[in-house]
Order: structure tokens, then sequence, then C-alpha cells
């Protein structure tokens, strides 16, 4: 773990990339004036998580094990933190799996992805308020439910790669996915992203919101206001990150700040 934590980390070779992202952006040795969209699968970490875990004390030690700097106390106060979501009530966790799995795989996902898709946001938005667009977007259906639900996986919910086939728009061709509803959103996913690419404001057939960039410089980890586009389904709308959302992305991001490299 460290202040360099990003979704997927390039190689530091001292030369083409002098040292760790985040630690560039905070010295403010970037390039400003970049347009910026980041964004996850709602389910993102589902497919790591063993689905054996049952209990809250189990879950906190398979934490522990994998982020050995997070002694158990502290992974167990991550999983407290997580099993006051909604997406841990017992009425939305799936019946196959146990609520403290339901918490544990949105903490993954959390530590892994969104926490720091959004630091990386607030750094740039911090040293360039006036020039860059920014934007998040969340992915919440995925082409390959039905395949999931064949083989008794449905609990995984919106995994990992689901936007891809999305995103490049080869449902059919790649994948053999011939549902309507599926290619519609592709269609859509695909434009938004072509539109990004050439103007920097991925609002091919829709406007999306802007992630706000005020305020956003009161401590190293808090976060602004933070509006995102939802894709896919049955609320594929903009919506407001909670403030519990923001509160437990600030918690990871200050458990994680200074800790050696993972």
């Amino acid at each position: 773990m460290s202040t360099d934590r990003l979704c997927s980390s390039p190689v530091i070779d001292g030369d083409f990339i002098p040292d760790g992202p985040i630690s560039l952006l905070k010295e403010g040795r970037t390039q400003t004036g970049v347009d910026y969209m980041t964004g996850w699968v709602m389910d993102e970490a589902t497919t790591e998580v063993p689905p054996n875990i049952a209990i809250t004390m189990q879950a906190a030690g398979w934490l522990s094990e994998r982020y050995p700097q997070l002694e158990l106390p502290v992974a167990l106060q991550i999983v407290y933190l997580y099993l006051s979501g909604d997406f841990a009530a017992r009425s939305v966790c799936p019946e196959a799996v146990s609520t403290a799995w339901c918490a544990t795989s949105r903490a993954l996902r959390d530590i892994e992805v969104t926490c720091p898709a959004l630091q990386q946001a607030k750094l740039m938005a911090d040293q360039d308020q006036a020039s860059g667009n920014f934007y998040v977007y969340e992915l919440n259906q995925s082409s390959f439910t039905p395949a999931l639900d064949t083989y008794g996986k449905s609990y995984l919910g919106v995994v990992h790669f689901s936007d891809v086939p999305y995103v490049f728009n080869e449902l059919d061709t790649a994948y053999g996915i011939n549902s309507t509803e599926d290619k519609a959103l592709a269609k859509r996913i695909s434009a938004d992203w072509a539109a990004f690419a050439s103007s920097g404001q991925p609002n091919a057939s829709h406007r999306w919101p802007r992630m706000a960039t005020e305020d956003s410089k009161d401590t190293a980890t808090a976060l602004p206001q933070v509006d995102l586009q939802v894709l896919g389904g049955p609320n594929g709308e903009p919506r407001t990150m909670t403030f519990s959302e923001r509160s437990r992305c600030e918690f990871i991001q200050g458990l994680f700040e200074n800790s050696a490299r993972y």
C-alpha cells in the first residue's frame, strides 16, 4: 500500500515515469489542463472474495491477510464500517452469501479501485480547477449476468470486466451476446467514450454531470462532492455520492496514505 496506489499502477522507470503518479500529482509535477474520466463497475471485487466468508471476524482476518499492514483490529473496523452500508443489509445482500461477504467485497472494491480513482481525480482537480473536465461513472449492468445465473454465481453481480464489452461495442462479435438491452447500452457507452476522447466531454447522447472541484483542498483525504453518471441498470441516471460513501473512502485513504507499497 502506498501513496501511489492506483487502480492500475505503471512501471516507475525513473525516466519516462520519474515517480509514482500520486506523488507526482501531490508535488505538482504533472501536466495541467488534462480531461479526466474514471469509474468502476458496481461489484468490481466480488470475484476476489472467498464466498465461504461467513462471519465478521473471518472477513477481518481475510482482509488482514491480504493487506499485512492492516492489523486485525483495524481490519475489523473496516468490516464493521461497511456492514453499516445498505449493500450489506440482509434484504439486499444475496442469500447465497453472508452479509460479512457483501461488506468485504465492497470494501475491497473501494480499497483497490473506487477510492484510488477518486483520490487521483481530487488531486488533479486541486491543481487544475479552472481548465480540466472531471467525470466519474459507475456501471450497474453486466452482459455476463445470464451466464452467471446459469452457473449459480448470480451473487457476483456486476463483475469485473463488465465494462469492456460495452466500451468496445463488441457484444455479439466477441462474446456472442445479442441482448437488446445490452446492445443498446453498448452503443451508448461506446459513443460516450469516443466523444470524451475527441472533445474531453462524454456527452454523446446525454449530458454527464461534472465532478465538483470547489473546496477540495481541505485535507489530504477529504473528497469534494462527487456527482457521477450511473450507466445501465434500473437507475441509469446521474447521482451524487452519499456522505457515507465519501466518508468510507476518506477513512480508507487515511489508513493507506503512508503505508508501504503492497
